[in-house]
């Protein structure tokens, strides 16, 4: 899932209208059923260029009060209209990937946050953001597994990271993820 502004921004950002430009291109895709274009309610996207928090198994783990004051005091403003893209089955079919069910605002929003900081992989380290594994997929190489389902891993030859993005997370929460991640020495970002 990505909005329209996510597609333009990063597509089209130098042309006149970058989201008009998108949505062009994406009616064409919805046009051959490999995406569709849907009226959502999401927060706004917040600015996100850095994780909140990182951990290495070498060190000691995050501020988790205040690692959760900051990712809680994040969300001020309330839902909004978002125009949003979602492959299709016959787009997962073809290309890979997995169609959103439907979802509700608050999963919208988390997934629309998960695309930025994909997004910022993306630009930044192109090369890992080619090794990035969704959710989904985690879940179907642990399916009996207990415990949390990291929202990303990067895994590449030389490197395992696992990318979370934090809702609005409470303490207990974020201490129940590092334990999940500290057990099994995988270094963490927590966008």
């Amino acid at each position: 899932m990505l909005s329209v502004s996510q597609v333009a921004r990063t597509w089209w950002p130098d042309a006149e209208a970058p989201n008009r430009a998108a949505l062009a291109r994406l009616r064409q895709l919805q046009r051959n059923s490999l995406i569709t274009i849907e009226s959502a309610f999401a927060h706004p996207e917040l600015p996100l260029e850095s994780p909140v928090a990182t951990w290495l198994p070498s060190k000691r783990a995050p501020n988790f009060v205040e690692t959760s004051r900051k990712v809680r005091s994040r969300w001020r403003g309330t839902a909004v209209p978002e125009t949003i893209v979602v492959i299709t089955n016959q787009a997962a079919a073809e290309f890979g990937g997995y169609p959103s069910p439907a979802l509700r605002t608050d999963e919208i929003t988390h997934d629309l946050h998960l695309a930025a900081v994909y997004l910022v992989y993306r630009r930044r380290e192109p090369e890992l953001a080619r090794d990035w594994v969704s959710e989904r997929i985690v879940r179907k190489t642990r399916p009996a597994a207990k415990g949390p389902i990291p929202d990303a891993m990067i895994r590449a030859s030389s490197t395992l990271r696992v990318v979370e993005f934090a809702g609005a997370y409470s303490t207990e929460r974020l201490q129940v993820f590092h334990e999940f991640c500290a057990t099994r020495a995988w270094p963490y970002e927590l966008w």
